[in-house]
C-alpha cells in the first residue's frame, strides 16, 4: 500500500466574486439566505466566515448561500494547469444552477467567479 502525504494547503481553495457578479445574482434572486432548514447550514456558519453584505447592513448578520456554478465545459485538467500556472482559475459570465428548481436548468450570469490557491492568511 503506497501512501501519499500532501499539503492541505494545496488542496484549498478560495473563491471570490466579481461586485458586478454579486449584484447580478442578487438582482436574478440566484442567492438564497442561509437559516436552520438550509441544507449545509451549520458547515456554513464558522466563526471569522468573510460573508458578502453590501449596502444593505442588515446583510452582514447573515451568511449568503451563493449560487451553484455550471461547470460543463470546464475541464479539470485545464483547471489545475491553471491553478499551478497563475495561482487562479477563473469562469467569466458563469452559467448557475436555479436554487430549488429540481431540474438541471441553469441561469446566464455576468461577471467574473475567481478560484484561487488559498496561501494562507487572510487573503
Amino acid at each position: 500500500m503506497r501512501l501519499e502525504l500532501f499539503s492541505l494547503a494545496s488542496i484549498l481553495k478560495q473563491v471570490k466574486y466579481t461586485p458586478e457578479w454579486v449584484q447580478n445574482v442578487i438582482d436574478n434572486d440566484l442567492v438564497s439566505f442561509v437559516n436552520g432548514d438550509t441544507p449545509g447550514s451549520n458547515p456554513l456558519n464558522i466563526p471569522g466566515a468573510k460573508t458578502w453584505s453590501g449596502a444593505d447592513m442588515t446583510n452582514s448578520e447573515s451568511e449568503l448561500l451563493m449560487p451553484t456554478i455550471d461547470m460543463r465545459g470546464h475541464s479539470y485538467e485545464d483547471f489545475q494547469a491553471s491553478i499551478a500556472e497563475k495561482g487562479y482559475y477563473e469562469i467569466k459570465n458563469p452559467n448557475v444552477f436555479i436554487p430549488n428548481v429540481t431540474t438541471s436548468q441553469t441561469y446566464p450570469t455576468e461577471g467574473i467567479v475567481r478560484i484561487n490557491q488559498w496561501v494562507g492568511g487572510n487573503n
